[in-house]
């Protein structure tokens, strides 16, 4: 998404996507119809035939040329043949419906993620600005999980957020990342409202709490995959974040907890965002961990990113943050 904006992409790409599923529908409603006439056919033909069993076997059953248990035998493979029958009509059309979804996949797969070298990238005048103006989020009818919260959030600034399970903190990262907007009042990136002028910071990084990933990929490969959705980084730029977290290139599921943690770091920083959101980042660090954290935030603010991050590290936050805030009970204060 922010490749395709940054390159002013969004109308044609839009007409690609409306030409695709418009021929999408087409194809599944001829589908769909083909079905339900064929499938109604089917179950009437298999239908009577199990009833022309039971009634002629009930007729030989009162001539006595056929027993009881005889019949039940027969009533019972006419079912298991009924079953076999079934399955074998249905198997056209999830064989139709498997094929159509590997070309989907193989189209999807062909498509080359890169921007013609000839095109000239829009400026996306990201600066890292964050601001709450009354901002308010809460579920209907209960009592709101964030209220009237204002904050400014200067570039290149790190905060921190402090309080108890439940405060807040979590839900007001969600509102920078535009996970989640609110219900009142507005957040603005450099100016521009989420959910209005934004749906997304077109710049940002998120380690969430207890972060996961594809346990069958490597750590590399886990970030190839996420660096895809918005442009391709070259393998080098992949190892070299990896080696500032300390981290190796094995199999996720080897990882331990603090592995865990350090792939999520890496995964927030490695595509130098302008908005770095963190949420319990000492998590399960040990104490190289915590010297490791240390030097990569102070790599990022360096660059100029804004760091938000909410923990219940009180050391770590006066040691990195200029500013605390306390969240309690979805109200914030400094």
């Amino acid at each position: 998404m922010r490749v395709v904006k940054s390159y002013g992409k969004e109308a044609e790409e839009r007409e690609k996507f409306n030409e695709l599923a418009d021929e999408f529908c087409r194809v599944q409603k001829k589908n769909e119809v083909f079905w339900a006439l064929f499938m109604p056919m089917i179950d009437f033909i298999l239908g009577a035939g199990i009833f022309l069993v039971v009634y002629f076997g009930g007729c030989d059953v009162l001539r006595g040329t056929m027993t009881t248990g005889e019949l039940l035998q027969f009533i019972t493979y006419t079912q298991l043949l009924y079953q076999y029958l079934n399955w074998m009509t249905s198997m056209p059309r999830d064989l139709m419906n498997l094929i159509s979804s590997i070309e989907r996949i193989n189209d999807i797969l062909a498509q080359d993620p890169f921007i013609e070298d000839d095109a000239e990238p829009k400026d996306l005048e990201v600066e890292g600005k964050i601001t709450f103006s009354h901002a308010t989020f809460g579920y209907k009818s209960y009592q709101p999980v964030l209220e009237e919260v204002n904050l400014t959030v200067k570039p290149g600034e790190m905060i921190g957020l402090q309080g108890v399970n439940g405060s807040g903190k979590t839900m007001l990262l969600r509102l920078i990342s535009g996970l989640i907007y609110p219900t009142k009042g507005h957040v603005l990136i450099d100016g521009k409202m989420l959910g209005s002028d934004l749906e997304f910071p077109p710049s940002i990084g998120f380690l969430i709490e207890n972060p996961t990933f594809l346990p069958q990929y490597t750590g590399a490969e886990n970030l190839q995959m996420l660096s895809s959705l918005h442009q391709m980084m070259p393998t080098a730029q992949i190892e070299s974040v990896l080696q500032r977290v300390g981290l190796h290139d094995t199999k996720y599921k080897k990882y331990s907890l603090g592995m865990k943690q350090r792939l999520g770091i890496a995964a927030a920083v490695f595509e130098q965002p302008d908005i770095i959101l963190l949420d319990e980042p000492t998590n399960a660090l040990d104490e190289s961990g915590i010297t490791m954290l240390e030097n990569v935030i102070q790599d990022e603010t360096s660059r100029g990113a804004t760091i938000v991050m909410a923990s219940h590290d009180m050391n770590f936050l006066h040691h990195c943050c200029s500013k605390i805030y306390t969240m309690r009970a979805g109200t914030l204060s400094l």
